[in-house]
Protein backbone atom coordinates (compact mmCIF):
# COMPACT_ATOMS: atom_id res chain seq x y z
CA UNK A 1 0.00 0.00 0.00
CA UNK A 2 2.99 2.60 0.73
CA UNK A 3 4.61 1.74 -2.45
CA UNK A 4 1.05 2.36 -4.44
CA UNK A 5 0.71 6.24 -2.55
CA UNK A 6 4.74 6.91 -3.10
CA UNK A 7 4.28 5.92 -6.93
CA UNK A 8 0.75 8.14 -6.65
CA UNK A 9 2.69 10.63 -5.42
CA UNK A 10 5.41 10.99 -7.60
CA UNK A 11 2.88 10.86 -10.64
CA UNK A 12 0.98 13.85 -9.14
CA UNK A 13 4.39 15.54 -8.73
CA UNK A 14 5.16 14.71 -12.04
CA UNK A 15 1.49 16.12 -13.63
CA UNK A 16 2.17 18.96 -11.74
CA UNK A 17 5.37 20.06 -12.72
CA UNK A 18 4.06 19.20 -16.55
CA UNK A 19 0.80 20.93 -16.31
CA UNK A 20 3.77 23.97 -15.35
CA UNK A 21 5.37 23.12 -18.11
CA UNK A 22 2.92 23.08 -20.66
CA UNK A 23 1.86 26.72 -22.08
CA UNK A 24 5.93 27.28 -22.03
CA UNK A 25 6.16 23.95 -24.39
CA UNK A 26 3.23 25.04 -26.33
CA UNK A 27 4.55 28.96 -26.40
CA UNK A 28 7.78 27.48 -27.72
CA UNK A 29 6.33 24.54 -30.32
CA UNK A 30 4.22 28.25 -31.85
CA UNK A 31 7.06 30.46 -31.83
CA UNK A 32 9.41 27.79 -33.81
CA UNK A 33 6.78 27.07 -36.32
CA UNK A 34 6.31 30.78 -37.28
CA UNK A 35 9.33 32.57 -35.61
CA UNK A 36 11.59 34.33 -37.73
CA UNK A 37 9.56 33.32 -40.80
CA UNK A 38 7.96 36.52 -42.72
CA UNK A 39 4.13 36.52 -43.69
CA UNK A 40 3.10 35.92 -46.72
CA UNK A 41 2.21 40.02 -47.62
CA UNK A 42 6.71 40.00 -46.46
CA UNK A 43 7.30 37.12 -49.11
CA UNK A 44 5.06 38.52 -51.62
CA UNK A 45 6.80 42.08 -51.97
CA UNK A 46 10.60 40.74 -50.03
CA UNK A 47 12.15 41.62 -53.96
CA UNK A 48 10.80 44.94 -53.92
CA UNK A 49 11.84 45.44 -50.15
CA UNK A 50 15.44 44.56 -51.64
CA UNK A 51 15.33 47.12 -54.29
CA UNK A 52 14.16 49.72 -52.36
CA UNK A 53 11.16 50.30 -54.28
CA UNK A 54 8.27 51.65 -51.59
CA UNK A 55 5.24 48.78 -51.30
CA UNK A 56 2.91 51.85 -52.32
CA UNK A 57 4.69 52.07 -56.00
CA UNK A 58 3.44 48.66 -56.36
CA UNK A 59 0.14 48.78 -55.18
CA UNK A 60 -0.59 52.21 -56.90
CA UNK A 61 0.74 51.11 -60.26
CA UNK A 62 -1.53 48.44 -60.17
CA UNK A 63 -4.52 49.95 -59.16
CA UNK A 64 -4.05 53.21 -61.92
CA UNK A 65 -2.25 51.49 -64.99
CA UNK A 66 -4.82 49.12 -66.75
CA UNK A 67 -3.66 45.07 -67.26
CA UNK A 68 -3.48 45.33 -71.05
CA UNK A 69 -1.31 48.54 -71.03
CA UNK A 70 2.31 48.80 -71.80
CA UNK A 71 4.20 51.08 -69.98
CA UNK A 72 7.78 52.71 -69.98
CA UNK A 73 10.11 53.03 -66.60
CA UNK A 74 12.43 56.50 -66.45
CA UNK A 75 14.87 56.49 -63.53
CA UNK A 76 16.10 59.76 -63.02
CA UNK A 77 18.23 61.53 -60.49
CA UNK A 78 15.73 62.33 -57.92
CA UNK A 79 17.25 59.37 -56.14
CA UNK A 80 20.59 58.03 -55.93
CA UNK A 81 20.45 54.34 -57.18
CA UNK A 82 23.00 51.88 -56.94
CA UNK A 83 24.37 49.56 -60.12
CA UNK A 84 21.95 46.89 -58.67
CA UNK A 85 19.12 49.25 -58.11
CA UNK A 86 19.61 50.65 -61.82
CA UNK A 87 19.49 47.32 -63.04
CA UNK A 88 17.14 45.38 -60.59
CA UNK A 89 14.27 48.08 -60.49
CA UNK A 90 13.06 47.27 -63.85
CA UNK A 91 12.75 43.56 -63.50
CA UNK A 92 11.29 43.40 -60.40
CA UNK A 93 8.76 45.94 -61.82
CA UNK A 94 8.21 44.25 -64.99
CA UNK A 95 7.59 40.91 -62.56
CA UNK A 96 4.79 42.71 -60.31
CA UNK A 97 2.93 45.10 -62.96
CA UNK A 98 2.41 41.48 -65.43
CA UNK A 99 -0.08 41.15 -67.44
CA UNK A 100 0.95 44.63 -68.77
CA UNK A 101 4.46 44.72 -71.35
CA UNK A 102 7.35 47.23 -70.32
CA UNK A 103 8.26 48.75 -73.88
CA UNK A 104 11.87 50.68 -74.67
CA UNK A 105 10.78 53.91 -75.71
CA UNK A 106 8.30 56.89 -74.35
CA UNK A 107 6.81 56.83 -78.24
CA UNK A 108 5.45 53.24 -77.90
CA UNK A 109 4.11 53.33 -74.17
CA UNK A 110 0.51 54.22 -73.15
CA UNK A 111 2.10 55.02 -69.42
CA UNK A 112 5.31 56.20 -68.39
CA UNK A 113 6.32 55.46 -64.67
CA UNK A 114 8.59 58.56 -63.82
CA UNK A 115 10.69 57.15 -61.26
CA UNK A 116 12.59 59.87 -59.56
CA UNK A 117 11.80 61.86 -62.63
CA UNK A 118 10.29 64.88 -62.78
CA UNK A 119 7.24 64.44 -65.24
CA UNK A 120 7.93 67.82 -66.75
CA UNK A 121 11.74 67.38 -67.89
CA UNK A 122 10.65 64.22 -69.76
CA UNK A 123 9.46 66.76 -72.83
CA UNK A 124 6.52 64.24 -73.07
CA UNK A 125 2.44 65.19 -73.43
CA UNK A 126 0.23 63.48 -71.15
CA UNK A 127 -3.53 63.34 -70.13
CA UNK A 128 -3.10 62.91 -66.07
CA UNK A 129 -0.45 62.04 -63.56
CA UNK A 130 -0.95 59.80 -60.62
CA UNK A 131 1.53 59.86 -57.94
CA UNK A 132 2.49 56.76 -56.82
CA UNK A 133 4.84 57.46 -54.15
CA UNK A 134 7.15 60.25 -53.26
CA UNK A 135 9.11 61.22 -56.14
CA UNK A 136 7.45 58.31 -58.51
CA UNK A 137 4.40 58.93 -60.95
CA UNK A 138 2.24 57.35 -63.37
CA UNK A 139 1.84 59.62 -66.28
CA UNK A 140 -0.94 58.22 -68.71
CA UNK A 141 0.30 59.69 -72.36
CA UNK A 142 -1.73 60.93 -75.28
CA UNK A 143 -1.45 59.38 -78.52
Amino acid sequence: MLRGLVIAGVLVVCLAAAAVRIPTILRHAVDAGTGGRPGTAERELGPADAMDIPNEVIGRAEQVIPPDATYNLVLGPQFELTETQRAGIPVVLRYYLLPRHEVQGTEHADWVIAYGQSSESLGIRYRREVPLAEGVNALELEH
